[in-house]
């Protein structure tokens, strides 16, 4: 949602962005293996569950990974307030 933010195109935004060349393309493009992992979160965010998978992670692994990832978004959001 950077892109929308910054009212840019999405590469325009990454490239603003102090992130390394894999994550740009994992955003940009959902290559390479955090691309992978981004559609594997982007799934489990849709609940297309049969499709929210990543290499040789079992279901309950993703959900903890996910539950975890949202957590320290919003502890590291209440940092900013």
């Amino acid at each position: 949602m950077s892109d929308v933010m910054l009212g840019v195109p999405l590469v325009e935004a990454m490239a603003a962005l102090p992130v390394t060349p894999d994550v740009t393309q994992a955003v940009t493009a959902q290559q390479g293996v955090l691309g992978e992992a981004l559609r594997c979160c982007r799934q489990y965010e849709r609940g297309l569950w049969p499709a929210a998978v990543f290499h040789q992670l079992g279901r309950n692994q993703i959900s903890k990974a996910y539950s975890e990832a949202v957590g320290w978004v919003e502890h590291a959001g209440g940092l900013f307030r």
